[in-house]
């Protein structure tokens, strides 16, 4: 796995975040001294390009990390977005770009779409539906 991948992979793991939400994530959602993460918004498609709302079913929440997610993030953001403000996404693709969902038809799972637009640089991925 690429390593700017690895804290994706393992805080959308322990965190149980829906695609929408994993794509809105700033890096002011960590609280590295709590090892917690704010879940406050997602990103969906609509006909007028991407917007952000609350979480589905109005589940705003913090999300308590186990050692594994901690470590992974401090990592991340000691490496990957060192330079950046408390807004700025979380995860990007490796140009610094984010990732927007879409409702296209594009095959494939979910997942696999999202770290595709992260590892080779396309702008959108496929959520179902």
């Amino acid at each position: 796995m690429p390593d700017h991948l690895r804290a994706l992979v393992v805080v959308t793991f322990w965190a149980h975040l829906r695609l929408g939400e994993v794509v809105a994530l700033r890096r002011g959602d960590v609280d590295s001294d709590a090892g917690t993460l704010h879940v406050q918004r997602q990103e969906v498609e609509t006909d007028n390009g991407p917007l952000e709302t609350p979480p589905k079913a109005a589940s705003v929440r913090t999300v308590s990390l186990p050692a594994p997610a901690i470590d992974a993030l401090a990592e991340h953001l000691a490496i990957a977005t060192r330079a950046s403000p408390p807004g700025a996404r979380l995860f990007t693709r490796p140009d610094a770009d984010p990732c927007a969902p879409t409702t296209s038809t594009t095959p494939g799972r979910p997942l696999g779409r999202l770290l595709a637009c992260l590892v080779l640089g396309s702008t959108t991925y496929a959520m179902p539906g």
